[in-house]
């Protein structure tokens, strides 16, 4: 169906692994219906390895789609709760697995699409310097992208994580139902959003660096005001 040549440009599009632990302040994470317990299971790791600090959460949608209805008969991060709100699940999944309630920073119950994920969320996205997006890793590049089109400053620092769930990789994508929602990603993130303003151009890897790269600033700051504390003991 799909040839290797296109399978690896939707590959180099869209995906893109760290190469290391990246960490952030904070961890937005994005609702992403019925498979948004994946998102929540990335944030607390992280949060559990003391690589995100504060978390918020937006999501408007009900925890269903027909791409994964009957995942979720086997599969306990699937679900099919229509009635239930992305941000609700993921607000209990964090909650449920040790996740302070003071570090929930922010919860978005209205978003439905990841335009209002990053509007409902500009007053806290704008209070940190560094941010990680939680998204499955085919909407990784728009999410980035997304945030890129509210939050010009490139002193803010951003980059996305790449959940892969159901045991997606980037070889097998193309096999599954799945596979319309990658297509999908790429006609929006290479042609129709960009057309229409709802996102901007971003290179990934030059965020990634400048994110990096603003951690270890952080970090050294916070050595530096450490030696003077003891120094003066």
């Amino acid at each position: 169906m799909f040839g290797k040549k296109w399978i690896n440009t939707v590959n180099n599009t869209l995906f893109f692994d760290h190469d290391e632990a990246i960490s952030a302040e904070l961890g937005l994470i994005l609702g992403c219906r019925s498979i948004s317990l994946y998102v929540a299971d990335e944030a607390v790791t992280m949060y559990k390895e003391g690589r995100l600090k504060k978390l918020a959460i937006s999501g408007g949608n009900g925890c269903s789609d027909w791409i994964t209805k009957k995942q979720a008969e086997t599969d306990p991060f699937v679900l099919h709760e229509p009635d239930t709100l992305e941000a609700d699940a993921i607000e209990a999944y964090l909650l449920e697995n040790g996740v302070k309630p003071e570090d929930i920073v922010c919860v978005d119950r209205e978003a439905t699409n990841t335009g209002e994920n990053i509007v409902n969320c500009l007053g806290t996205l704008k209070g940190y310097d560094t941010t990680l997006l939680i998204a499955p890793a085919y909407s990784q590049r728009r999410a980035v992208s997304t945030y890129r089109r509210y939050i010009t400053d490139t002193k803010k620092a951003v980059s996305a994580i790449a959940v892969y769930p159901m045991g997606l990789t980037q070889n097998n994508w193309h096999t599954r139902l799945i596979r319309f929602l990658v297509m999908d990603e790429y006609n929006k993130v290479t042609s129709n959003y960009i057309k229409t303003g709802y996102i901007v151009e971003t290179d990934p890897k030059t965020e990634a660096a400048r994110l990096k790269q603003a951690v270890d600033g952080i970090t050294e700051q916070k050595s530096v005001r450490l030696l003077a504390q003891k120094a003066t003991l």
